[in-house]
C-alpha cells in the first residue's frame, strides 16, 4: 500500500509540472546560469545486457547503481544535480535537475484516512541538456526506492529497481517494453535529512 501512494504521489506531481508550458526549462535554465562548469556524476555502472526468453522481444541492460551517490542526495539534498544517464547501447543522455518542491504533504487512504509512516519521496524534476525540443526527466528516490524517468522527443527511458526485492541492480528498458516493476518494501527506518545544499558534482 504504501508503495503504491508514492508511485501515485510521484507520478501526480510529475503530471502536473508536465500541464505546465515547459516552464521546468527555464526554472532548469534559471537554476544552472551561474553554476560554472559543474562536473556531471554518473551514478551508473553497467553490469550486462540480459536477452529475453523469448528472442523476438527486446533485450535489456542491467546496471549498478553508486551507493554514494544515493547517499549523498539523500543526506544532503542538493538543489541541483547534473548526472549522465546511461541510453542503452554505450550511449548516454546527460540531464540537469531541481529539487522539487514538494510542499506540505499529507498521505492519506481513499482521501480520508491519514497514513503517517510514509516518508515522501525525494524528487528531482529537469531537462535534458542541449537539447532544444521538449522533454522531460524525473528522478524519485527515498531509502528504498529508486526511479528515474526521461520523456524524449524520440523515445521515452526508464531505469528502476529489479524486481527482486534484495537485488541492487537497476534495469534500463524502454518505459512501454518494461516488464519488470520497481519494488518497494514498505515502510522506512528514518527521515533523510531537510538540509539542502547549491550543488552537486562529482568528487563532492
Amino acid at each position: 500500500m504504501k508503495y503504491q501512494i508514492l508511485i501515485f504521489f510521484s507520478f501526480f506531481l510529475f503530471s502536473n509540472l508536465l500541464a505546465q508550458e515547459w516552464t521546468i526549462q527555464k526554472k532548469v535554465h534559471d537554476q544552472f546560469e551561474n553554476k560554472g562548469n559543474l562536473k556531471s556524476i554518473s551514478p551508473f555502472k553497467y553490469s550486462r545486457r540480459v536477452m529475453r526468453k523469448d528472442h523476438s522481444d527486446p533485450s535489456y541492460e542491467v546496471y549498478n547503481l553508486n551507493p554514494d551517490f544515493l547517499d549523498s542526495v539523500l543526506s544532503l539534498r542538493p538543489k541541483t544535480l547534473e548526472i549522465v544517464i546511461p541510453s542503452g547501447s554505450g550511449t548516454v543522455l546527460t540531464a540537469q535537475l531541481i529539487l522539487a518542491d514538494l510542499g506540505n504533504i499529507r498521505f492519506t487512504v481513499n482521501n480520508r484516512e491519514p497514513v503517517y509512516d510514509v516518508i515522501a519521496p525525494v524528487i528531482y524534476t529537469g531537462v535534458l541538456k542541449d537539447e532544444p525540443r521538449k522533454n522531460s526527466v524525473r528522478l524519485t528516490l527515498n531509502e528504498n526506492y529508486f526511479s528515474l524517468s526521461v520523456d524524449a522527443p524520440d523515445r521515452n527511458i526508464q531505469i528502476a529497481q529489479s524486481k527482486d526485492n534484495e537485488s541492487k541492480e537497476y534495469i534500463l528498458s524502454e518505459i512501454d517494453e518494461l516488464e519488470q516493476k520497481p519494488v518497494l518494501p514498505c515502510g522506512t527506518l528514518k527521515e533523510p535529512s531537510s538540509q539542502g545544499h547549491d550543488g552537486y558534482g562529482a568528487g563532492q
